[in-house]
């Protein structure tokens, strides 16, 4: 078990481009799984980046 201590920061200094900082961090399968958990919905992991239009 690892415990941690938990710390307000601000997103936008943590994840300065959204592409690149927090679509990344969010397609790893652990805290892709952990959002899945706290929403209450299955979500899988498709494509990161997609080109639409």
């Amino acid at each position: 078990m690892m415990l941690s201590t938990l710390r307000k920061v601000e997103l936008r200094e943590e994840w300065k481009n959204e592409a690149t900082d927090s679509t990344n961090w969010l397609a790893q399968n652990e805290n892709l799984q952990l959002l899945s958990d706290e929403i209450g919905i299955d979500i899988s992991l498709i494509q990161t980046e997609a080109t639409v239009g």
